[in-house]
């Protein structure tokens, strides 16, 4: 999305903050597929074809005069799939009156598909626009239904270290883990750690061999050239000897 235009309808809401120090309330997002790229976008009162609309769950304040605000969509109860054009964020002042505060385009939407029963599909907005003064901003978030984005990421960092994990996941005894659908755990990075293990060892075992190899033409009196082949295994060789599995090497 693009940075968020301050409405006409927004500036004079700025206004009257800075001269009667009053306060503003965001009240919701909505998102629309309505093509608004020729539009003078600061002269819009309003949305056309909102697909979707949902309250503001988290307002952060990151300086003097600007806040950032959050929502989320997803598809739960959607019933036909449409992309994200422009993104609305409304607001009100004291006097109680709503209105288009600023407006974001895209220029490459993403898509908002249908729920078909199983993907849930969603996106987080994060608006980041100017106000008069943030202190003038009321942050209180009406929880409703919903859980705010900053109580949710909360949850997740702090269940995902216990034994109980959230969400099928946890990190435990220094693993990360997952949860089967029988209710045991499993580590995600075991099999891989198993075969780097195995690949280590094997190159190890490789180097060993070679510093055998030197420690025998330093010791002993060799008089010929020495001559030395490693194996993975034996299939397809005969030989005499004696195999050394450990060294992967035929011992004469």
């Amino acid at each position: 999305m693009q940075n968020l235009v301050i409405t006409d309808a927004g500036r004079e809401l700025i206004a009257q903050m800075l001269a009667e120090r009053t306060a503003v309330t965001f009240t919701r997002i909505c998102t629309s597929d309505w093509d608004y790229s020729a539009k003078d976008l600061k002269s819009l009162t309003g949305m056309q074809e909102i697909r979707q609309e949902v309250p503001i769950s988290q307002i952060v304040k990151q300086d003097s005069a600007r806040v950032e605000v959050m929502g989320a969509v997803d598809n739960r109860q959607l019933a036909e799939g449409y992309y994200i054009r422009a993104v609305g964020l409304y607001a009100k002042g004291e006097a109680g009156e709503e209105l288009l505060y600023a407006v974001s385009i895209s220029e490459h939407p993403d898509y908002m598909p249908a729920f078909g029963g199983s993907t849930l599909s969603g996106v987080t907005f994060r608006l980041l626009t100017r106000v008069g003064q943030t202190d003038q901003v009321i942050t209180d978030i009406n929880p409703g239904v919903y859980v705010s984005v900053g109580q949710f990421q909360e949850h997740i960092a702090a269940a995902v270290q216990t034994e109980t994990g959230v969400h099928g996941l946890r990190y435990f005894n220094g693993q990360l883990e997952v949860q089967d659908p029988d209710g045991s755990w499993r580590c995600v990075m075991e099999e891989s750690l198993t075969e780097s293990v195995s690949l280590i060892q094997g190159e190890v075992n490789q180097l060993q061999a070679r510093v055998d190899r030197l420690e025998d033409m330093m010791i002993n009196d060799v008089t010929k050239n020495p001559y030395l082949v490693t194996f993975e295994s034996l299939t397809g060789i005969v030989a005499e000897g004696v195999w050394n599995a450990g060294q992967r090497r035929i011992e004469f």
